[in-house]
């Protein structure tokens, strides 16, 4: 194929004769730039000729009249208009054609509602320059008229092209090995395209994966080391475009832009698709016909490839294409089925031959099924082959999928599909290796007269031995036993050759690499018509992975068995400390002139035992303490810490400090002398004389006064919870208690729900005539906690202080 370069700019004036130079050579040189002007206008002219001839034509039909009086319609609206002759005609070609072309200038008439520079590329000036319809008709009749793919790729970088600011463009065709020719290029310096015109199929251009992709590729300079004509500096930005002509990638159009290159939004890549599509007129290899023609019936391909279809001892069929008036590809039909072709849906040869492929077998159009592989090898020219690949037919509107080896080609311009449905036969054979290989069992049977053993493939992996090995028979694996299961493999061949019985036996297996493999060997006797043993067979499992994982599993039962009687025992050292220190019914006492009763509540659970603590002791000075706490977490940990707490508080509180100073100093404890024990409580200091409770919280709930009949809650003194911090300080109150005031100190599994607060259910507890009626104060508690709406399993302490009515202001029992 000859590749010519682009011509050359016009030449200025010819330079004076040398005297040293031969006349001879200068006047063939001059000759030949005028042969070549003189082409150039004839070939331009002849573009510009048949666009102008198309709209005379176009006038004809529409205006029903002769060639003369069209044309000089044509001419009137081209000097009514004051446009040119090319242009008026190239627009009447655009209004009545529906091609790409005519689609790319009705896009540019109507712009999206953005930047202009979405639709065009922007000039040195700043504007923005889109080729023209005449000028893109004149590029379509060049390329269309012409079978030169080098004057095509001229004629596309001038028209086309260069208004969206291209410099460069090449021409690439795919022939039939898949390899890529440089069919025609301009814009590219001689150097640039040196050792490009053929690119093996395994050289990963951009023109190579746009027609693996069939879509624009875009490529822009140093992202990847993709290689290309020219090298990096040859173009900034490239685009490849796979040129298709009735569903046939023929060949690539690659264009080069310098700088940052267009805006790559939808409509520039459907100009370029066009132009592409536009390309393929003159992307045939030669001595082909025209891709996308079809051949006469009985013309030597098509009998040379149903001869070949016939040929072959798996079903076949010859698919051609179907293109619209367009040249796009609609589907493809049923040209030819050889003799061994059986319709899956049980219908006469003669009924599908012939029918388009998406008619007979509808379902082949789902995504990724077999119309999109058969497009993809008529599109690529590449082969497929699937060994299994689902293949649905319509059985009376039943869909019926059977799998099968898929094969298919394209054979000049047609598609060549083979399959061989697997059989019940081949299909229970390869679920049985399946089987086998996850089930890690492997077969074999041992010829008593011929002395000869068959194993499967999965037998050899078992005993460690590679495919080559003979094989051998059971009695000689015995050496590959471990000496202490020798014994019971022993007694396994006796039952089965001696006593003709089946027999199983597990044993270890010493591999070559030292390996021990758990076996498990399951036997039976092969005899005759008379009883005579002829052969054993049998099947072999490894059952290492489950040998392992029973041990695994005795092995956590047992770590489990132990944590659990540990827990338990945990559990029943915590609750039985609990209930040595405080005991959930401690008898009521009076101090201080107060009535005081503790009920405390453990949690159901043994493992949910936690550190909820009271305190109610008299101190030195005539004052009595009154403390409520509750450690976080549970168990062991949670008692013991609440056992520092309890007893730390007893020993401070004897140096005659506030309830704040107190607590200050139970967070030091709990921060620096515990093991990261957190806790909140309620401590409070009574003095009797003066009837006051002096009382500070730390992150605890407020007590609850229970007055003349109402209720209220202590919201005061706040301050944050024990052995957060090490430095804290809290808040100090007083509450003087009057004659018939009770007072509730309490941890929070009293109130603790789930869904919503539980404070508010305790209230409306307290003013209920039933908790009034209670003049016990221990009765009083009782009713509390079996009232008590908290849902969660957690231990619950409650202090009950009461101030008894004096003598003076008792109520008259009548």
């Amino acid at each position: 194929m000859n590749h010519r370069q682009p011509p050359a700019a016009s030449p200025g004036p010819p330079p004076a004769r040398s005297a040293s130079a031969p006349t001879g050579v200068g006047r063939l040189a001059a000759t030949v730039d005028r042969l070549r002007e003189a082409l150039a206008a004839a070939g331009g002219s002849a573009d510009v000729r048949a666009v102008v001839e198309c709209a005379t034509g176009i006038l004809m039909e529409r205006m029903h009249c002769d060639s003369l009086q069209a044309r000089r319609q044509l001419d009137h609206m081209a000097a009514a208009s004051g446009q040119d002759l090319l242009e008026i005609a190239a627009d009447v070609v655009t209004q009545v054609a529906d091609d790409p072309i005519a689609q790319m200038t009705r896009a540019r008439a109507q712009p999206s509602a953005g930047t202009a520079s979405q639709t065009g590329t922007l000039s040195q000036s700043g504007a923005v320059s889109q080729p023209s319809a005449a000028a893109l008709r004149t590029t379509e009749a060049g390329v269309r008229d012409s079978s030169d793919p080098q004057r095509a790729a001229e004629a596309l970088l001038e028209h086309a092209l260069t208004p969206l600011g291209a410099h460069a463009v090449a021409l690439w065709t795919l022939v039939g090995d898949g390899s890529l020719v440089l069919s025609g290029h301009a814009g590219f310096h001689p150097a640039d395209t040196h050792g490009w015109h053929h690119v093996p199929p395994g050289v990963p251009t951009l023109a190579r994966r746009s027609i693996r992709t069939r879509t624009p590729v875009w490529h822009e300079s140093g992202v990847t080391a993709t290689p290309f004509p020219g090298g990096p500096h040859a173009g900034h930005v490239r685009a490849a475009v796979a040129a298709v002509k009735a569903g046939q990638v023929l060949g690539t159009l690659e264009v080069c832009w310098p700088g940052q290159g267009p805006a790559r939004t939808a409509r520039t890549e459907q100009q370029l698709s066009a132009l592409a599509d536009l390309s393929a007129y003159t992307l045939s290899e030669p001595g082909e016909p025209a891709p996308g023609a079809r051949a006469t019936n009985g013309s030597a391909p098509e009998l040379a490839l149903a001869y070949l279809a016939d040929s072959l001892h798996d079903p076949a069929i010859i698919l051609s294409p179907m293109v619209d008036q367009r040249g796009g590809l609609l589907d493809f039909r049923i040209a030819h089925t050889n003799d061994h072709f059986v319709d899956p849906a049980g219908r006469p040869t003669t009924v599908v031959a012939g029918l388009p492929l998406l008619q007979a077998y509808p379902l082949a159009a789902q995504p990724g099924g077999l119309f999109d592989k058969v497009e993809h090898t008529y599109a690529t020219g590449e082969p497929f082959r699937a060994e299994h690949m689902a293949l649905t037919t319509l059985v009376d509107q039943v869909p019926v999928t059977a799998m099968a080896a898929v094969g298919m080609s394209r054979v000049h311009d047609a598609v060549l599909l083979t399959w061989r449905l697997q059989d019940r036969d081949s299909r229970l054979a390869t679920l049985l290796q399946h089987a086998q290989r996850l089930g890690r069992i492997g077969g074999f049977e041992d010829d008593l007269i011929t002395l000869q053993s068959t194993w499967n493939p999965q037998l050899f992996h078992l005993y460690g031995l590679p495919p080559t090995t003979a094989p051998r028979p059971l009695s000689e694996l015995r050496h590959t036993v471990h000496p202490d299961d020798q014994d019971s493999f022993d007694s396994f061949l006796a039952t089965l050759v001696r006593y003709q019985r089946p027999a199983s036996v597990a044993v270890r297996l010493q591999h070559s690499d030292h390996v021990i493999r758990h076996l498990r060997i399951v036997a039976e006797p092969v005899t005759d018509h008379i009883g005579t043993l002829i052969a054993i067979r049998g099947a072999c499992q490894d059952v290492s992975a489950h040998h392992w994982t029973e041990i695994a599993l005795t092995a956590t039962r047992d770590q489990l068995a132990h944590t659990e009687a540990q827990a338990a025992e945990n559990a029943q050292l915590t609750r039985r400390l609990q209930h040595a220190i405080m005991p959930p019914t401690p008898q009521a006492i009076e101090a201080g002139g107060l009535r005081i009763a503790v009920r405390y509540r453990p949690a159901h659970q043994d493992h949910a035992v936690g550190g909820d603590w009271y305190d109610a002791v008299p101190l030195p000075g005539g004052t009595v303490l009154l403390a409520v706490g509750d450690v976080a977490g549970h168990g062991i940990n949670a008692a013991t810490g609440m056992v520092v707490l309890r007893n730390a508080l007893r020993g401070l509180a004897t140096t005659g400090a506030g309830p704040a100073q107190l607590l200050v100093w139970l967070n030091a404890v709990a921060f620096h002398l515990t093991d990261h024990v957190t806790a909140t409580a309620v401590c409070g200091i009574y003095d009797p004389r003066e009837r006051v409770l002096r009382w500070a919280r730390a992150g605890h709930l407020p007590p609850i006064l229970v007055s003349g009949g109402g209720t209220r809650s202590l919201d005061g003194a706040h301050g944050i919870l024990l052995g957060a911090i090490p430095d804290a300080g809290y808040q100090e109150e007083e509450l003087r208690l009057q004659d018939g005031d009770t007072l509730l100190l309490f941890t929070d599994g009293l109130i603790e729900r789930k869904d919503h607060d539980g404070e508010d259910d305790l209230h409306a507890t307290l003013r209920t005539r039933a908790f009034r009626e209670q003049t016990a104060l221990t009765h009083q508690l009782d009713h509390i906690l079996t009232h008590s709406t908290s849902d969660t399993d957690d231990d619950t302490c409650l202090i009950g202080i009461h101030l008894p009515l004096t003598p003076a202001v008792r109520p008259d029992p009548a």
